[in-house]
């Protein structure tokens, strides 16, 4: 994979979240001018690189919208939401998200079945402008896995491995946060996100528990009502992002 196609210490700026329940293409449509204007203004305030909203729209999860053949359009629209924000002053990313198949025993989807869905997905942002991308939300360390696979199969783009935690440091899959680190690392990512919503006074510990065996950049995902001096107080972070 390609390194991070964007200076650090920085900030990087993601469109608002696509709410779930939408059909991606109206939503896009629906808000295009104004995210675009929220990145822009984000670039000039003094972000180093946006994001794409596009975790909801691998082919897997628009089956729920019956619109799993539209995913290439879906995808160029929203990566254009980005390109056009970013407007070739930084770098634009895409945001891979939850493929939501159930493996045993609550269902039968195989790591293969994630892998072809990402893989899927990926190509098309690829094509569409995308210089890296952000794997965020993952139901499980196992999702998380076959994302960076399909990047790796399908794409040179350097992916940021992020990683939602409590205020122990564990993953909603019950995963600790170390060893999920170490493994996104081990299989390429780029730099691991950490975030700690909900519980952000913990970051800061949980941040000296983990950075000092990361050998990539690390990404702290941080609430809008954070301070600099807050900011600043967080142990070798190189990236912020807001939630």
């Amino acid at each position: 994979m390609k390194p991070l196609p964007f200076r650090m210490p920085c900030v990087l700026s993601c469109a608002p979240r696509m709410p779930a329940p939408v059909h991606p293409l109206q939503w896009a449509a629906d808000n295009h001018e104004e995210f675009v204007a929220v990145l822009s203004h984000n670039i000039e305030c003094g972000a180093a690189a946006v994001c794409a909203p596009t975790m909801y729209a691998n082919p897997a999860r628009l089956e729920a919208h019956r619109a799993e053949e539209d995913y290439h359009r879906i995808n160029c629209a929203l990566m254009a939401v980005a390109v056009e924000g970013a407007m070739e002053r930084v770098p634009a990313g895409a945001a891979l998200g939850a493929t939501e198949l159930c493996q045993a025993p609550d269902g039968e989807a195989t790591i293969e079945d994630m892998i072809a869905a990402y893989r899927r997905q990926i190509r098309v942002l690829a094509e569409c402008g995308a210089a890296f991308l952000v794997a965020q939300d993952m139901t499980s360390l196992t999702e998380l896995r076959a994302a960076l696979i399909a990047a790796q199969e399908s794409s040179s783009l350097p992916v940021i491995a992020q990683l939602r935690v409590d205020d122990e440091g564990v993953t909603p899959y019950g995963t600790e946060l170390l060893a999920a680190a170490v493994t996104a690392q081990s299989m390429g990512a780029a730099a691991i996100g950490i975030d700690a919503r909900g519980c952000f006074s913990a970051l800061g510990q949980i941040l000296r528990d983990t950075a000092p065996y990361l050998s990539v950049p690390v990404m702290a995902v941080v609430p809008p009502e954070a301070d600099e001096a807050e900011l600043r107080a967080l142990p070798g972070v190189s990236i912020f992002t807001g939630i």
